[in-house]
Order: structure tokens, then sequence, then C-alpha cells
């Protein structure tokens, strides 16, 4: 198609870009990551591996209490706005800080949360 492939992160520009390293290894997504677990009250992992990082969030997945419902939504979103950024880095050479991307995740969570975990969730303060 005539793309000119980037193989360096376009977040941190420091290591090739793989699914380990956008959401897990690079920087960028571990204050991300930080940011909103602790707007969770929950303690960041600090894990540095795709492995670790998945195996812990399977653990926090387990069940259905509304902390649990909130965790799902929120990792998803994670995923997908650093997903976005990227794109937008890319394709529109646009970007936004860490702070504006862990805020629109908690606007997104409140918008699609039912009112049950939107109420635990509006107790805590970004």
């Amino acid at each position: 198609m005539g793309y000119a492939i980037e193989t360096v992160c376009v977040m941190c520009q420091l290591h090739n870009e793989s699914r380990n390293h956008l959401f897990v290894e690079c920087v960028f997504a571990q204050k991300i990551w930080n940011m909103v677990l602790i707007w969770l009250q929950m303690q960041p992992h600090g894990l540095k591996s795709w492995n670790q990082h998945w195996r812990c969030a399977m653990d926090k997945a387990k069940g259905k209490s509304q902390a649990v419902v909130a965790f799902k939504m929120i990792y998803v979103e994670i995923i997908h706005m650093i997903w976005c950024e990227t794109n937008n880095r890319v394709f529109e050479k646009a970007s936004r800080d860490i702070d504006e991307i862990a805020r629109t995740i908690a606007c997104i969570y409140n918008v699609r949360a039912n009112a049950g975990t939107r109420r635990l969730l509006q107790q805590l303060k970004f």
C-alpha cells in the first residue's frame, strides 16, 4: 500500500514497538496505568512484562462486584486509549499528554458505567 512503517515506538521514541512494549513496557503506557490505578485506589503494579501484567489483570477481574466491573471496563478503556493515542500520533501528527488521556478514560467510564458502578467511582477524586 506504499506506507512507510516506522518500527520505533511513537510514544517514547526509545524502543521498537510491539504489543508488549506498547501496552506494558513503554514508559508512557506505564504512567497511564499508574495514574488510573491510583485513581481507582489500587496499588500501581509496576509490572514490566506482558505475561505478569496479564496475570495481574486476570486476578483483579475475578468476581462480579462493582469494583471488579469497574476494573474490567477501565482496563479495556486504557488499552483502547493507548491504541488511539498511537494512531493519533502516527496518522494525525497530534498528541495528548498523559493527564489528559487519563482524565478522558475517567470521563468515558462515567458515561458508560451503570448507575451503581458510577456512584462507586464518583466518590473517588481524580
